[in-house]
């Protein structure tokens, strides 16, 4: 009776458990972003605001960051977002891009130039490494205070690169 009892006892908390485990799987469920495609991007949704986390490789030419996408404001590109795209040209983004994550134009060796919004307050590092016909980034009237490691490390002829007085930080 007494050896029932406890297997009886150890179902309970087995039960119990995986219950438990179950409410914290589905409430992570609800608090992680959700992921989207649009055109050429790959997007996650958080807080009501949009982050670029991919894009078809197959993107070329004259780049323009949409300001939504599925109706959401673009507020952030992630990191590697448009890694080894060879084919864009150059890349302009909206006002609304406030950061833009590490290595998120790394590998784009056809990228000559960057034009980055006003309200931009931080380039993570690799950002436009390696992209080696990149001559020109406009970094205009940006509130960026750190520019980060290697951010245009290998850019053979990065030749003009306005720094504004925010920057704190290289």
């Amino acid at each position: 009776m007494k050896y029932e009892r406890r297997e009886l006892m150890k179902r309970i908390k087995k039960v119990s458990l995986m219950f438990v485990f179950m409410l914290i799987a589905a409430a992570l469920c609800i608090v992680t972003a959700s992921a989207a495609n649009e055109g050429h991007y790959v997007y996650e949704i958080n807080s009501g605001e949009v982050t670029i986390t991919g894009c078809e490789r197959s993107i070329e030419g004259d780049v323009v960051i949409p300001e939504t996408l599925g109706g959401i404001p673009v507020t952030a590109i992630g990191d590697k977002a448009f890694y080894y795209c060879g084919g864009i040209t150059s890349v302009t983004m909206h006002e609304g891009i406030k950061s833009i994550g590490a290595g998120a134009f790394e590998f784009c060796g056809g990228l000559s130039e960057v034009v980055l919004p006003s309200g931009l307050t931080e380039i993570k590092s690799s950002t436009f490494s390696m992209c080696f016909n990149l001559s020109k980034i406009n970094l205009g009237q940006t509130q960026v205070s750190v520019i980060g490691k290697e951010a245009s490390a290998y850019c053979d002829y990065l030749l003009v690169a306005s720094i504004p007085d925010t920057v704190i930080t290289i």
